[in-house]
């Protein structure tokens, strides 16, 4: 009778063991999750911060940032940054990008 209440015992604290150590991994798991999460929020916020700060040195207002395509934006920051004057010449567009990669041409 002994034997068996304390194979019983044995039995359940083996099943207790393996439970906390479940726990364990979905709180290591969860804690992972949120990290990530606010990484994302942290760096969602610098880049529209950002984004704003560049708009703004550009002198974009609200209707026209929302009105002209990445390219173009690209095009105008380029311009400011080297302090050129590229309001109308389409000509002077392809040449601002310095490194000659596709960024910006994402349509999205």
């Amino acid at each position: 009778m002994m034997e068996k209440e304390s194979r019983v015992i044995s039995e359940e604290v083996k099943k207790l063991a393996e439970i906390q150590k479940k726990q364990e991994l979905h709180r290591k798991q969860l804690k992972e999750q949120r990290d990530k999460t606010a990484a994302r929020k942290h760096r969602t916020h610098r880049l529209i911060v950002r984004g704003a700060i560049a708009e703004h040195a550009i002198g974009l207002d609200e209707e026209h940032a929302a009105a002209i395509s990445n390219e173009r934006f690209e095009t105008l920051l380029y311009c400011t940054l080297n302090h050129q004057n590229c309001i109308g010449d389409s000509g002077a567009e392809a040449s601002q990008n310095p490194s000659g990669d596709a960024r910006g041409s994402d349509p999205r």
